[in-house]
């Protein structure tokens, strides 16, 4: 059975983990996520390693923040 090799990009700890879960619990396929929190990271990881996949954090903040 294929891996499927995951980058997630995410800053916020609880929601990786939510979703690395949510991905171990899938039926018929394997993921490896490698998880980072910034996109600096990413970006050296992306130069060094081959991924199926990147999920990627696009939050943004209102000027009222």
């Amino acid at each position: 059975m294929e891996i499927v090799r995951i980058l997630l990009v995410e800053d916020n700890p609880v929601d990786a983990l939510c979703l690395k879960e949510a991905l171990g619990e899938s039926k018929g396929t394997h993921f490896a996520v490698l998880h980072v929190e910034t996109l600096a990271e990413a970006k050296d990881r992306l130069g060094d390693e081959d991924f199926h996949a990147v999920v990627l954090d696009l939050g943004y903040r209102t000027a009222k923040e």
